[in-house]
């Protein structure tokens, strides 16, 4: 059987004959890393491009470590131009504490935005940046903050609102910061297979034709 259909062929006949191949995670391991990153409809030079940017992608991925119930303890910023096109190529990347560990969409932003003017050139085009966080450890599981902890659940409970506001209404009904999110960054979709599984506007554009 492993000769006719590899390893997975005969993991799949031997589970189907009662026999586990892999044993089963009732509590699945935290994750190590959270990374958002994607690639710029068209490379931009502007630091307040990579700055929205930035903004956009650290939102992500603090939404994604409060869903987790997670807090991170570092955060790197990255960023690098277009290696794929004959021109000046650049990209470096940075990485910062978060201290206290924290999962406040605003203190990781502000991080971030402090990364990023550290490795910014100007006389590059970049086309594509990203963010990155690290030693993620349970939010129930930190200690509590020996200055300013007042701050902080005040601040806990209002990405808690902004959360709940963007699930009941729609993501980035809610947003922090005043950043453009139409931008010479945002990738470019005009080209992307339909989804007609997971959005219902879609599948009634399919129906008319």
């Amino acid at each position: 059987m492993r000769e006719r259909m590899t390893v997975v062929g005969l993991r799949t006949v031997t589970e189907l004959r009662g026999t586990p191949c892999i044993p089963l995670e009732i509590t699945p391991p935290n994750k190590k890393l959270i990374t958002c990153s994607r690639s710029f409809g068209a490379a931009t030079a502007s630091l307040d491009e990579l700055r929205a940017a930035v903004a956009f992608y650290v939102t992500r991925a603090a939404e994604k470590l409060r869903r987790q119930r997670l807090v991170a303890g570092t955060i790197t910023v990255f960023i690098e131009t277009d290696r794929f096109k004959p021109v000046a190529q650049y990209s470096n990347s940075v990485m910062l504490n978060v201290a206290p560990k924290s999962d406040n969409t605003w203190e990781l932003r502000e991080l971030a935005f402090n990364g990023l003017a550290r490795i910014y050139r100007p006389e590059y085009g970049y086309r594509r940046a990203g963010v990155t966080l690290g030693t993620l450890e349970l939010a129930d599981l930190v200690a509590k903050r020996l200055w300013a902890d007042e701050w902080y659940e005040r601040q806990r409970r209002l990405m808690a609102a902004v959360d709940h506001l963007n699930g009941k209404y729609g993501r980035d009904t809610v947003r922090c910061g005043l950043f453009h999110t139409d931008g010479a960054w945002r990738t470019r979709f005009a080209k992307r297979s339909p989804r007609y599984t997971t959005r219902w506007p879609e599948i009634c554009d399919v129906m008319a034709k």
